[in-house]
């Protein structure tokens, strides 16, 4: 999976994640770009083993609240 497909196929569970916990739809947007933003910058340290998750995702940009 690339990270086209990772953003299209998890973007809306992130950001309902986020929505749910801010309660804000415009921070939680922000803060879901802002995961995915962060997602690819590090993606050359992704080793494929795990797999992409959507609460892995999640995880990683819950301290941004």
């Amino acid at each position: 999976m690339d990270f086209d497909q990772v953003y299209r196929a998890f973007f809306r569970d992130v950001l309902f994640y986020v929505w749910g916990l801010c309660g804000d739809r415009v921070l939680a947007e922000e803060i879901a770009q802002e995961t995915f933003f962060k997602a690819l910058k590090s993606i050359d340290r992704f080793d494929g083993q795990g797999g992409y998750s959507p609460m892995a995702l999640c995880h990683q940009q819950e301290h941004l609240l």
